[in-house]
């Protein structure tokens, strides 16, 4: 009984994030200008914040020559160590 309870519980607990509409916007500065990018849907804030900087990375690398797809992966990988100034909000709808 209990552990139907428990499993119950952590379904309801799992599926509170993606029932409703959330957003993340964010903004990469560095010394080439400020990129934004917003990521929408129903899922996960730990998701949408990835997409939404995948996507802010892939605007400042749309200049880039060669490979976009490794300039986005540096960027990130940057950004997440602090070598790039980035900036996300997230907040539901």
């Amino acid at each position: 009984m209990t552990r139907r309870y428990l499993c119950s519980a952590l379904l309801l607990a799992a599926s509170a994030g993606c029932g409703r509409e959330n957003q993340c916007k964010s903004e990469l500065i560095d010394d080439s200008g400020k990129f934004e990018a917003v990521a929408k849907g129903r899922k996960p804030e730990a998701e949408l914040r990835r997409e939404a900087l995948r996507a802010a990375c892939g605007r400042r690398c749309a200049r880039a020559e060669g490979s976009a797809e490794a300039c986005v992966s540096r960027c990130v990988v940057d950004a997440d160590a602090g070598k790039i100034g980035v900036r996300i909000t997230c907040g539901g709808r």
